[in-house]
């Protein structure tokens, strides 16, 4: 078995990086739903305007 190199003293210290979610993500999560619904609305109304043409 292989001993680490250097001294104990030489181990870092301090802390962990910071991870975790933005407070922002609500507001980016909400801003995309309201797109995906506006998308799907305007899908449903051009499909709406063209079986009404048709007939």
């Amino acid at each position: 078995m292989k001993k680490p190199q250097g001294d104990i003293s030489d181990l870092p210290t301090g802390n962990l990086a910071d991870t975790g979610s933005s407070s922002a993500l609500p507001v980016i999560g909400l801003v995309g739903g309201v797109a995906v619904v506006v998308g799907a609305g305007a899908v449903v109304l051009v499909r709406r305007r063209k079986a009404g043409a048709d007939s």
